[in-house]
């Protein structure tokens, strides 16, 4: 369930995809970010974010945690409908 960070009456809260860029040898991912505005006067709104995390597609999240060479994935699981993976890897 999704609480507010303030307990302004007329505050806005949602989750956002943004896209984010890391950099040439990483490329691009999507960063889910849950965040709150609090409208203000003057366009001075005042705005939290409460959380966030990278998400990756199933490949790109396997070569991410093995590109350092410092780790290899031993197994990876997903839920029912394919929206969260789950990962068994290794320090080597």
């Amino acid at each position: 369930m999704l609480s507010r960070y303030t307990e302004e009456e007329y505050s806005h809260y949602g989750i956002f995809l943004v896209p984010v860029d890391l950099g040439e040898s990483w490329g691009k991912a999507m960063a889910a970010v849950t965040a709150e505005t609090v409208p203000r006067p003057g366009n001075a709104d005042m705005s939290w974010i409460t959380n966030y995390c990278l998400k990756f597609n199933h490949d790109d999240y396997i070569a991410h945690r093995e590109r350092t060479g410092d780790m290899v994935v031993l197994a990876q699981e997903v839920t029912a409908d394919g929206s969260i993976a789950f990962q068994l890897s290794k320090k080597i």
